[in-house]
């Protein structure tokens, strides 16, 4: 399942629950695991999202080729 979905699930479980009739000390608990659930999904998005552009900087600083027009030097005209 992508996270995308869980998300979609989770928030959809977070909306419903006042409306299930579940004790309140029940409530709390599905709230807080949820939201602990939904922190550590987003935790995890960015983390991954940084290391990503972390490792597309460190690629392109290091593999950025110079490329040099061939032109005739003046030592090169001369010659000929």
């Amino acid at each position: 399942m992508s996270k995308n979905r869980i998300v979609f699930v989770i928030g959809s479980i977070l909306f419903l629950i006042p409306f299930l009739g579940f004790p309140s000390s029940w409530k709390t608990f599905f709230s807080i695991v949820s939201g602990l659930i939904l922190i550590s999904l987003s935790l995890s998005n960015s983390i991954k999202r940084r290391m990503t552009i972390r490792n597309l900087q460190s690629k392109s600083e290091v593999a950025s080729p110079v490329f040099v027009d061939s032109k005739k030097t003046e030592k090169e005209s001369d010659s000929q």
